[in-house]
């Protein structure tokens, strides 16, 4: 399997069809899923958010670690992709924007360089141990 190329995407459910999108600029904001051409009017009320910028935030920089692990970065506010809960974050918690970076892992699916899966893997190092989550 090939690597996914560092570069800018826009991280899209292959089930749904939404895009994770990054609203505005604090730390610790959540990451939304919507279709930027189907759900302008329902993201951009009650947000500070123009109509045309949607495309801008569903933008993200996924970068190759040279562990193999990569980070991702929103493109409009430069927050890192990371768990709510940080280290301890566990499967089916929330995906936020953090001012920290985190590792993921992504690997290539089935259908040969059309979607990849992507799975959150914070590292913690404490006397040389790493463990995974």
């Amino acid at each position: 399997m090939a690597p996914l190329d560092t570069g800018r995407y826009i991280i899209t459910n292959c089930r749904y069809y939404n895009a994770a999108v990054l609203l505005d600029s604090n730390d610790r904001s959540g990451v939304v899923a919507c279709n930027p051409d189907n759900d302008t009017r329902e993201i951009v009320r009650g947000n500070s958010i123009h109509a045309n910028s949607l495309l801008t935030l569903s933008k993200w920089t996924v970068k190759l670690l040279t562990n193999g692990s990569y980070t991702i970065q929103n493109f409009a506010f430069s927050l890192y992709a990371t768990g709510e809960k940080g280290y301890w974050t566990k499967q089916g918690d929330s995906v936020v924007g953090g001012s920290g970076s985190s590792e993921w892992s992504i690997n290539e699916m089935r259908s040969k360089g059309h979607y990849w899966s992507v799975f959150y893997r914070p590292r913690f190092s404490y006397y040389n141990n790493v463990w995974d989550v």
